[in-house]
């Protein structure tokens, strides 16, 4: 049976202490390997802090008996290319978990975009934090596709609240079967209950869509 490959990238910046703080958070076991992604910089103070910073990473993560590899971002090159870089470093590992915690606005939205455009082929996560690291949040990877028919459009309509199913397919003289078969096709944008009778309401990435697919449709006209 062959073991899961697990890496987790960590965003590196002037100082280990968010990586400290993330890692004694999330916790960690010995099977994963740590990814420190900084970038290559040319000016000689910023490239000495930023080297400073993964030798206190290294001695910090070998205490901690880990693996880990470093990987140098050039940053002076196009935004596919950067990406394609994190791509390089992580392409072997079967899950993936990145940690935007420091360095450049560049890195992270990279690092970012990655884990969107490579989430139909492996199990990946991406999580952010304030600048204090008191609070996190794991972005989300899947990038819902806007509905286009107008039926849709007056579904999504009738569920700016939450309404049972029964109700909605009454005021859009449909069938139960019909509308239920409508929302599966809309899933990521919508909230229903588990017990009966269902019911369901529009996420708030679903209002944002609509909002925009009202605006769309009344330029239209």
């Amino acid at each position: 049976m062959s073991v899961t490959k697990k890496a987790l990238a960590f965003t590196m910046g002037f100082t280990i202490e968010n990586l400290v703080k993330a890692i004694t958070n999330r916790g960690i076991n010995e099977n994963e390997q740590v990814v420190l992604l900084s970038v290559l910089s040319t000016d000689e103070f910023n490239k000495r802090r930023s080297e400073e910073a993964i030798r206190f990473a290294i001695d910090y993560i070998s205490k901690l008996g880990l693996k880990y590899f470093i990987k140098y971002i050039d940053i002076s090159t196009s935004y596919e290319m950067i990406i394609s870089q994190i791509h390089e470093v992580l392409r072997d590992f079967d899950e993936v978990e990145i940690y935007i915690i420091g360095g450049m606005r560049i890195l992270g939205l990279a690092s970012y975009y990655y884990s969107i455009l490579i989430s139909p082929f492996k199990k990946i996560r991406t999580i952010s934090f304030t600048e204090n690291m008191d609070n996190s949040y794991e972005l989300i990877i899947r990038v819902p596709k806007p509905p286009e028919s107008k039926e849709m459009i007056e579904l999504m309509s009738e569920l700016t609240q939450m309404r049972e199913i029964r109700e909605v397919a009454s005021r859009l003289n449909k069938t139960v079967s019909t509308i239920s078969k409508q929302l599966s096709k809309i899933s990521d944008l919508v909230e229903c209950t588990e017990k009966r009778p269902k019911m369901c309401k529009l996420n708030e990435l679903g209002k944002i869509l609509l909002d925009e697919m009202i605006r769309l449709d009344r330029r239209g006209r």
